[in-house]
């Protein structure tokens, strides 16, 4: 695996601590020999190394430490001539800032944890392939005329130099003087130059050895998706009750129903992680690979495939490529890292590619029910499958729609007391969960309306003075006239077309004609209220009396008078002047003033002259003619109104016989019989 190779510059008290400890399986103590057993070889002019007593496991392999009794690099052999002195002060950094390790002897890369390297004898200025005849492949390592190190700045006694390279370098070994070498490591991050490097004493270089390695490039991605499930609430709105009457559409306008739906919640699953594992062959030789594995935190295995016809082992050549992908289910949308391996056998070694598996806003997410869709079940007599359907929907969306509603007008479905029910209830059910529903309930009230009837009555005589049709308003609570109804004989039924429907105080108000009491109000009044009204017949009962006349006949000494003049006054109950009339003519009818048959009327003849006498009677035959039996009695004073069913005349006046004439006034109380003419003969002599 090939990592950035990032030039790092640590102070040199920081450093050795680090190499103390990257060179070591940790803080791990082994024993604190006694001083006087380490005895490090004796380097002139170079401080003494202090004890280092670490197993050291570096990236590279197991090393071997100087001197610590302990077989570092597990080869069956302690304190071998070639290791490690840790804490070797005064050596020369790098310009990379790379602090060397000193090594006694003359270890070659395969002695120092590295597979293959390449040997420069001395410090030549110059470029040079990978090749045998231009240095010393050493662990095996393979001719290489693509790649080649560039060494510059060199040349004794400097005893530096600095270098590049086509192919990334591991570690740069430099030889000189009797301490053994200076170790320049670039591993883990590998580099492709530096300046600077020289011997741990300062002498004259021996030799230059890179050591590196040939290993493919590995890189990948890692895309992370998930399902999520949305969970949905739905409203219905709004319960109402309507009223109404038989053929009638309710109400006006239509009812409005809402379904509004919502996003309650949601809940995640189904996540997963898949990407490309991408292997590149930068080398000139060919990576034979083994296998490739993809593994997740907590040992989760990815499954891997290369592609159709890719069987392992597979050889990928020199600036080759193989694309992999690979994916994996995942228990939770916990964050984890995920680590490709490739595997190889060769010259070409293989390399590891590691990405973050992360859920966060590049996440694929795969929406169920990000929308919604509603049927509404509309719940009508016999069910006619009208049901409705909106859709799709998003979180806090409306839908409206109206309905109307009907009472029938068949008035055989209402019940005895005049009144019809229902109840509409509409479903909205969400498609996708049929558990989240809600539902509005309309509910209807129908009523037989109410109806009104007059029941006329009439007292009438022969004389016809009433006068026809009698006449009905009937008007609404708002005091509207909604209809007329006539009547055109003297008694009888009529009854209102108008359906009574509004609430309230309803009147009927009855219209006299000429001719005619009334015995009863001439407004009926009435309330209308539901459902007690319902089917109901609001009966207004008017009752009339026809009017009466009275006429006179005046005759003198026995004949009827011609030229003799006559004076008669009519009067009410009350005493006051109806009409008064006087002769000639012999007949007279006060003008045909109408008489209220419930009322007391009074007749005067006045003034009577003296030495005339008076004689009154009813003409109850009509024939103009005072019969036996028709003649009124005469009282003095005051009379009632009836003396043994017979009428009385009377002189009103006090004084009666005390001014020596014959009374000067004649009177007569009488009531008038409902539609006939009284007739009166009266007669002076």
């Amino acid at each position: 695996m090939r990592l950035s190779r990032r030039r790092i510059g640590i102070p040199g008290a920081l450093l050795a601590l680090v190499f103390a400890w990257a060179c070591g399986e940790g803080a791990k103590d082994l024993a604190s020999p006694d001083s006087a057993d380490f005895a490090p070889p004796a380097v002139t002019g170079v401080e003494s190394p202090a004890p280092f007593l670490v197993n050291a496991v570096m990236s590279r392999g197991l090393i071997e430490i100087c001197d610590n009794d302990l077989d570092d690099n597990k080869d069956g052999i302690t304190d071998e001539a070639q290791c490690y002195f840790a804490g070797v002060a005064g050596t020369p950094v790098s310009g990379d800032g790379i602090v060397p390790e000193v090594w006694d002897d003359n270890p070659k890369c395969a002695d120092l944890g590295y597979s293959i390297g390449f040997k420069v004898d001395q410090s030549p200025n110059g470029t040079f392939t990978f090749e045998a005849g231009n240095g010393e492949l050493t662990g095996g390592a393979p001719s290489d005329p693509s790649n080649s190190v560039t060494i510059s700045s060199a040349g004794n006694p400097s005893a530096t130099f600095d270098w590049t390279s086509t192919l990334p370098i591991d570690a740069v070994f430099v030889k000189g003087g009797s301490v053994g070498g200076n170790l320049y490591v670039y591993d883990p991050n590998e580099d492709t130059g530096d300046t600077g490097l020289g011997t741990p004493t300062g002498q004259d270089i021996s030799h230059i050895e890179f050591c590196y390695d040939y290993e493919v490039d590995v890189s990948k991605d890692a895309n992370t998706s998930l399902k999520r499930t949305y969970e949905w609430g739905i409203t219905k709105e709004f319960d109402e009750s309507y009223v109404g009457f038989p053929g009638d559409v309710i109400p006006d306008p239509d009812h409005e129903y809402t379904i509004t739906v919502d996003q309650t919640g949601s809940t995640d699953s189904d996540w997963a992680v898949s990407g490309t594992i991408t292997i590149d062959n930068h080398t000139p030789f060919t990576a034979t690979i083994e296998a490739v594995s993809d593994v997740i935190t907590n040992d989760i295995a990815a499954d891997v495939s290369c592609g159709v016809g890719v069987d392992f082992p597979y050889d990928l050549p020199a600036g080759g490529t193989l694309a992999c992908g690979y994916e994996t289910g995942l228990p939770d949308g916990t964050n984890r890292t995920n680590d490709a391996t490739v595997e190889t056998s060769g010259d070409v070694g293989g390399g590891q590619a590691s990405a973050a598996v992360l859920f966060d806003a590049n996440t694929t997410i795969i929406e169920v029910n990000p929308t919604v869709n509603v049927t509404d079940d509309y719940a009508t007599i016999g069910d006619q499958g009208d049901d409705l359907q909106f859709g799709p929907l998003s979180d806090g969306e409306s839908v409206k729609y109206t309905r109307d509603f009907a009472c029938p007008a068949d008035e055989s479905l209402y019940d005895a007391n005049g009144v019809y029910t229902a109840q509409f209830v509409n479903t909205a059910t969400i498609d996708e969960d049929e558990t989240k529903s809600d539902d509005a309930t309309v509910d209807i009230t129908c009523y037989i309306p109410a109806e009104a009837k007059v029941i006329k009555t009439t007292t009438e005589g022969a004389e016809d003075i009433g006068q026809f049709p009698f006449s009905f308003q009937l008007y609404d609570p708002s005091e509207t006239l909604i209809e007329t109804k006539t009547l055109g004989t003297g008694g009888g039924d009529v009854t209102f077309d108008a359906d009574l429907e509004d609430e309230g105080t309803w009147k009927v108000v009855e219209v006299l004609p000429v001719g005619w009491v009334s015995t009863t109000p001439l407004e009926c009044t009435f309330e209308v209220a539901f459902p007690g009204s319902a089917g109901r017949t609001v009966t207004c009962d008017f009752d009339n009396v026809e009017k009466s006349r009275v006429d006179l006949l005046k005759l003198t000494n026995g004949q009827p008078t011609t030229n003799q003049q006559w004076s008669f006054t009519l009067y009410d109950t009350d005493g006051n002047t109806v009409a008064t009339a006087g002769t000639p003519p012999a007949l007279l009818n006060f003008g045909n003033v109408d008489l209220d048959p419930s009322g007391t009327y009074t007749v005067c003849e006045s003034p009577i002259p003296a030495s005339w006498t008076v004689q009154w009677a009813v003409d109850e035959d009509g024939n103009g003619v005072i019969d036996a039996g028709e003649t009124l009695p005469f009282v003095g004073g005051e009379a009632d109104l009836m003396n043994d069913g017979l009428l009385q005349v009377y002189d009103p006046d006090p004084n009666y016989g005390q001014n020596g004439a014959v009374n000067d006034t004649r009177c007569v109380n009488f009531q008038p019989a409902p539609g006939e003419i009284t007739s009166f003969i009266v007669d002076n002599q």
